[in-house]
C-alpha cells in the first residue's frame, strides 16, 4: 500500500512540477538567447510569447 501511494505521489505532484519547471526554464532561456529579430516588444517572463496571446491587450 505504501508503494502505491508513493508510487501516486510521484506521479501526481513531483512529475508535473518537475515537468513545469523544465518548461519555465526552457521558455524563458529560448526568449533570451533568441536572434534579436525574434524578440518580442511586450516580453514577460512568466510567458516569452505573451504579445501573441490574443489577452495581450498592449501595442501589436
Amino acid at each position: 500500500m505504501r508503494t502505491l501511494i508513493a508510487f501516486c505521489l510521484l506521479y501526481f505532484l513531483l512529475l508535473p512540477m518537475l515537468g513545469g519547471a523544465l518548461a519555465f526554464l526552457g521558455g524563458t532561456l529560448r526568449a533570451r538567447f533568441a536572434e534579436q529579430r525574434k524578440a518580442y516588444a511586450g516580453y514577460h517572463p512568466m510567458n516569452p510569447f505573451y504579445r501573441l496571446s490574443p489577452y495581450h491587450f498592449g501595442k501589436r
